[in-house]
């Protein structure tokens, strides 16, 4: 399964462009993907967080597509914030 996560600014709708980021697979057991897209070469910032207690377990900086270890986490429900420039946006994420 795929989850694609549109990062775009609100602030500026005249101009408002998105580019995809895909995580995947979602649910996860060892190994979450993320592919930025047209977002490569900029600095995004990708923090996995508790979805009940709000915190951050793995936060990260990258320029290139990638992927995170996610085997240590508790199976649950989480959420991946996607920061790049000014544009921030939140997904539903699952460990199994």
């Amino acid at each position: 399964t795929y989850f694609n996560i549109t990062v775009g600014s609100l602030a500026q709708s005249a101009d408002y462009t998105t580019e995809m980021v895909t995580i995947y697979p979602n649910p996860a057991e060892d190994i979450v993907n993320i592919d930025f897209g047209g977002l490569n070469n900029s600095e995004i910032e990708v923090d996995l967080i508790e979805s009940s207690s709000g915190r951050i377990l793995i936060s990260s900086r990258k320029n290139t597509s990638g992927s995170i270890t996610v085997g240590a986490l508790q199976p649950g429900i989480y959420l991946f914030r996607i920061r790049e420039n000014q544009r921030i946006n939140y997904s539903k994420f699952i460990i199994q």
